[in-house]
Parts: structure tokens; sequence; C-alpha cells
């Protein structure tokens, strides 16, 4: 059962807080790591002090992908970062980016999205 579920490239795990997603999640990914995958845990919004990472004895990311053993590494995004990154790739002029990200509409759109 786990070689059939660790053979897809992407596995979601979902719940409430305090459900062990990100426990659960570490175990999935050493798992894979250990069967020769390159494995990315990405976590959304998770507070610092309840990484998957702090289960290998890491620290908070920072929200930088990071890898903890060969073949296995870590990114806590961050909503509103992340945003930010793809708006100011979508429009490359500072003074355009600014605009948009200062936007009320913007705001609004993003409040209502998470």
């Amino acid at each position: 059962m786990l070689d059939d579920l660790l053979a897809r490239r992407l596995v979601v795990l979902s719940g409430k807080g305090g459900a062990g997603k990100s426990l659960v999640g570490m175990a999935l990914a050493v798992a894979a790591q250990r069967r020769g995958k390159r494995v990315l845990l990405v976590e959304v919004d998770t507070p610092a002090v309840a990484e998957a990472a702090r289960f290998l004895g890491a620290g908070p990311g920072g929200g930088v992908e990071r890898e903890l053993r060969p073949g296995l590494s870590t990114v806590n995004l961050q909503p509103p970062a992340v945003m930010e990154e793809y708006v100011r790739r979508m429009v490359p002029m500072d003074f355009l980016a600014r605009k948009v990200l200062d936007s009320p509409v913007y705001h609004r759109f993003f409040a209502a999205a998470r």
C-alpha cells in the first residue's frame, strides 16, 4: 500500500490543525527519500514551531526551501509572500506592482481567496 502511494508524483495531506499532518507528511517524505525519490515537503502557512522539519531536528525555515537530507527538502509557504512574488513576476515594473499590491481591490480579493 505504501509503495502504491509513493509511486505518485504528488501526495496531498489535509485536515484540521492538530490532526498530525506534519508528522505523517514527514514520515511519508522520509519513506520516499529512502526509496531513492527526490522529495519536496510543502507546508502552507504552518506556524514556525509546528513545521514538519522539527521532526528531523531542524528549526523553522522562514519560508525558504532547504535540504534537510540528501534528496529531502522542505518549505513552508506563506500565502501573502507567495502572492506578492507572483504579482511581482507578472508585473515586472516595481511601480505598477506596488500599485497592485497596495490596491484595496487586491486586498479584498486576497482575503476572500484565503
